[in-house]
């Protein structure tokens, strides 16, 4: 059975939010292997902080690979953002499913391996707007900011945005999508003030 993955921004020999990275664990592992975790990533991330975190002011991403009886991988790099400039329009499959963040990740590989310089793909089902292969998505109007109903994933960072109401949750059909301004797309690694923003025109099928 495949591996389950977390990927968290570890800042200042801190892990900012990880709390909703750890519900979200515990949520996979019971949903895909049956069984909560056996292991606590609490307990982990405290021994590993102490004793590995890097002690420099980098970004770094700290990515776990596990199931619900362990770790089985564990990687800390620096982290550098993708420069991205424009976002393709592409239909899912009919029966995709990611609503677990799994580390066998070979569609998004491929899709985007398949994409122009500087181009992220912006994943559609039936027509309306869900994910990029690696962030979630808000888009903006009149000073509000809202995020598709149905993600691939719900994202750590996009569950800290809607509890604190700095976000929205609205479906959004690709013909209504020009009506929005602009688009945002992140994660636990591009929180909201680190995003990368992008006018609504950037958007192309």
């Amino acid at each position: 059975m495949s591996l389950l993955l977390e990927s968290l921004r570890l800042e200042r020999q801190q892990l900012p939010a990880r709390r909703y990275h750890w519900q979200r664990m515990e949520r996979s592992a019971t949903a895909v292997y049956g069984k909560a975790l056996q292991w606590s990533p609490e307990t982990w991330a405290q021994q590993w902080l102490s004793d590995n975190a890097p002690a420099d002011e980098q970004v770094y991403k700290l990515r776990l690979c596990y199931d619900a009886d362990g770790l089985h991988e564990v990687s800390c790099q620096p982290y550098h953002r993708r420069e991205i400039r424009y976002l393709q329009l592409i239909d899912l499959p009919r029966d995709f499913d990611y609503a677990h963040k799994y580390a066998q990740r070979t569609y998004f590989e491929q899709i985007t391996a398949s994409l122009t310089p500087f181009t992220e793909a912006l994943f559609l089902r039936n027509g309306y707007l869900t994910d990029t292969s690696y962030t979630n998505i808000a888009l903006s109007r009149a000073g509000g900011w809202y995020t598709p109903t149905h993600p691939l994933l719900g994202g750590t960072q996009r569950a800290y945005l809607l509890e604190k109401k700095i976000i929205q949750i609205l479906n959004i059909h690709q013909d209504d999508m020009y009506k929005f301004e602009y688009i945002m797309l992140f994660n636990a690694l591009m929180p909201f003030e680190k995003a990368i923003l992008l006018p609504i025109k950037t958007i192309f099928c």
